[in-house]
């Protein structure tokens, strides 16, 4: 939830509902033909950019995607000369910035952020509490149940950009 929460029903807000900056892919005033189906190294360049002009790029910067979205940068071919490039270069990294593929993003998304602008409060400890009743007696298991409660917040939105496809 600390992605999509929609900070309803006891979710926290998550990153991608912060209000935080959002683009759709093909977006880029790119002189390149392409298509918007797919993340391409301008749409990166597109969310660098949103960044730059929300006076937020800094700090420590890394790229959440989908694994559809990861895929299609790793490896693309030019739209115009049928070439093919990487859009990671050796060390896994987009424009500079780690990418780190994920199952909590969105389909078809991708999010570039100073996650030190995303905070992860505790507090109290964690609770725990063993439960012998029910059926557990007679099958000899005992239930343990722990609890902590936590929340999310993005204290700056404009250090976060989520580019999606249309």
């Amino acid at each position: 939830k600390a992605l999509q929460g929609t900070g309803s029903n006891d979710q926290p807000t998550g990153v991608l509902n912060a209000g935080i900056g959002s683009l759709t892919w093909g977006g880029s005033d790119s002189p390149l033909s392409y298509s918007a189906s797919r993340f391409w190294l301008n749409d990166a360049a597109d969310c660098e950019k949103t960044l730059i002009t929300a006076k937020a790029y800094r700090g420590n910067l890394s790229w959440l995607m989908d694994a559809t979205t990861y895929r299609s940068i790793r490896w693309q071919e030019t739209a115009t000369e049928g070439q093919s490039m990487f859009g990671l270069d050796a060390d896994g990294r987009l424009l500079g910035h780690p990418v780190t593929p994920t199952t909590h993003m969105v389909s078809n998304g991708a999010l570039l952020g100073d996650w030190s602008q995303f905070v992860m409060a505790q507090w109290g400890g964690v609770a725990l509490a063993v439960d012998q009743g029910g059926d557990n007696f007679a099958k000899g298991n005992t239930s343990i149940r722990a609890i902590m409660p936590v929340d999310f917040a993005v204290r700056h939105a404009a250090a976060f950009v989520k580019s999606v496809a249309p």
